[in-house]
């Protein structure tokens, strides 16, 4: 089906199916833009030169196409039905913001975090390796001096992995 042409011929042949392809053109002119379902201009529907009304009346379709179905209820904490429409739930938007905001903050921090371990020069060691690290640390240390600098120079190097 390429033209308006093709769509018009199945339909007065009463080609089987016809309804179908019709219905593929009302289902098929949404798109999703910036989290929001939109007609899109460029749709078949529209290059063809047919109107929704027009071939929501060819059809007898009256209601939601299964594309807008699909989209109102794979949102349920966004959209509710209503009286047989669906319509935004209040204060939506809002909370939408705020969660955005967390998780924005939230992405930030774990970036923070990962540049400042880089920036320090600190990488990733085994237990086994944390552990040879602060054995030879307090093995060596001979005074209570050493051990204090022992001691110190471990929570210097291991904490950081802890934060």
């Amino acid at each position: 089906m390429n033209t308006r042409f093709d769509y018009e011929y199945i339909r007065n042949k009463d080609v089987v199916g016809w309804r179908v392809h019709w219905l593929g053109l009302l289902s098929g002119r949404w798109i999703v833009v910036n989290d929001e379902l939109v007609e899109d201009q460029n749709a078949k529907i529209f290059r063809f030169g047919f109107t929704v009304a027009e071939v929501a009346a060819a059809i007898g379709h009256s209601g939601y196409t299964d594309c807008e179905l699909a989209w109102y209820q794979g949102q349920p904490d966004r959209y509710q039905l209503v009286d047989g429409l669906y319509v935004q739930v209040a204060g939506w938007a809002a909370a939408k913001a705020i969660a955005d905001a967390e998780l924005a903050a939230l992405e930030q921090r774990g970036l923070d975090i990962n540049a400042a371990r880089e920036d320090s020069g600190l990488r990733q060691y085994t237990v086994a390796q944390a552990q040879t690290y602060i054995n030879n640390k307090l093995n060596a240390a001979t005074t209570v001096a050493t051990m204090k600098e022992a001691v110190r120079d471990i929570l210097l190097k291991m904490v950081p992995y802890v934060l």
